[in-house]
């Protein structure tokens, strides 16, 4: 889903903002890592807000690695409400930024869901793509999002 604000003459260029990214798998699928590769954003930075899998697991998922992180912002904040992930100072325009979720066993997945930070914050990205893995080793991508492309 993404909005557009209104522009007019005097406005700064359009900005697509996208609230929830879905992926459905056709027939169930069975993983134990996810990960994330932000290619790109408005600002340089990365940011999540949420993160969900369907069904969801029994065992509560891990970051097993980051690219980088905020103070206030760890990447485990995408597994809790009122909380997010964000890209640290240091790191701005040093793409990709990465991180690896481990679901300590492969779990059937049906869909994920991906939520941004709600308005126009920091790391709003415009360019994602979504890996899967059994070993870490070899990746399988399931999705590929460019807000300027869909």
């Amino acid at each position: 889903d993404y909005t557009v604000p209104p522009q007019t003459a005097d406005s700064a260029p359009v900005v697509y903002a996208w609230g929830e990214s879905k992926v459905k798998f056709k027939n169930p699928s069975r993983f134990r890592y996810l990960k994330y590769e932000l290619l790109a954003s408005y600002d340089g930075y990365g940011a999540l807000q949420d993160f969900r899998i369907t069904p969801e697991p029994l065992t509560s998922p891990e970051i097993v690695s980051v690219s980088s992180e905020a103070d206030g912002y760890a990447a485990a904040g995408i597994f809790k409400p009122n909380e997010s992930w964000q890209s640290h100072k240091n790191h701005k325009g040093k793409f990709p930024h990465c991180l690896v979720i481990d679901f300590m066993q492969p779990i059937e997945i049906t869909e994920i869901n991906t939520l941004a930070r709600p308005g126009f914050q920091l790391g709003m990205p415009t360019k994602f793509k979504i890996y899967a893995s059994n070993n870490l080793k070899e990746w399988h991508r399931v999705s590929a999002v460019n807000v300027f492309e869909d």
